[in-house]
């Protein structure tokens, strides 16, 4: 049984896991199905498979390595199962063609950078808004390329975010480009805005900011066309440069 065989289940063997690197560089690969007997898939198992179009991953696995699907070119989109709780560093980074993204809520740990700086993502799909606060997850500050956000299958037009969200600062770059936001209300738990947070969203007409925000960072609405009008509270010492740029 060759490589790309046993990869798609055919033959005698029950396939459990891919070791790293399992299936980097093969450029011939189009569509894969990985069976659910798989609970483990290496770093860099499928890096720079570069005819990959289209992939289905298993229910079993719980973790997304490091660089597994690095340099999948031609890559379109990607649901990852309920049941991964980690995504690895770098594990989507390179992949031009990078449509749409889903990401359950099971997700916990995001390692540096999954989907890299530069990236052609345009629908994300997350189950809980809380998913988009998780440590290093962005969807790349470098491009101009307008995004939409699905909340649990809804498009996600205002942002509230509430106290019960014991959420206390707006990550930098966390909702760049999000074309489809119009209004955002920030609980009083907020104290930080930060680099870039709301930059390029052309669409977004109203922001409230809270007496408790203390700072906001540099470009956090650059960008935004729609937005007619921004107050200021005096609990605000620290702003950054060009938060308004291109308004």
């Amino acid at each position: 049984i060759d490589r790309r065989q046993l990869f798609c289940g055919v033959g005698r063997f029950k396939v459990d896991a891919y070791g790293n690197s399992a299936f980097s560089g093969c450029e011939s690969l189009i569509s894969i199905t990985i069976p659910n007997s798989v609970t483990s898939i290496g770093s860099g198992a499928f890096s720079g498979c570069t005819s990959l179009t289209n992939i289905t991953l298993p229910t079993g696995i719980t973790k997304i390595e490091a660089g597994t699907f690095q340099s999948c070119t031609n890559l379109t989109s990607i649901v990852i199962p309920y049941g991964v709780t980690s995504i690895g560093e770098w594990a989507f980074n390179n992949c031009t063609k990078l449509t749409s993204v889903s990401i359950p809520s099971s997700v916990t740990t995001i390692g540096e950078n999954p989907f890299g700086w530069f990236n052609s993502i345009q629908n994300i799909y997350v189950e809980s808004l809380s998913t988009l606060f998780l440590e290093n997850l962005n969807f790349g500050y470098y491009n101009d390329i307008q995004r939409n956000l699905y909340v649990n299958g809804s498009l996600l037009t205002n942002l509230i975010i509430r106290s019960e969200d014991n959420i206390s600062s707006i990550p930098g770059g966390i909702f760049t480009n999000l074309a489809c936001l119009k209004t955002v209300t920030l609980s009083n738990n907020i104290t930080t805005i930060g680099n870039s947070a709301f930059s390029g969203c052309i669409n977004l007409t109203e922001i409230n900011i809270p007496n408790s925000v203390t700072e906001i960072g540099s470009c956090a609405f650059q960008r935004c066309k729609s937005l007619t009008s921004l107050t200021i509270p005096n609990s605000v010492t620290t702003i950054g440069s060009s938060i308004i740029s291109g308004c």
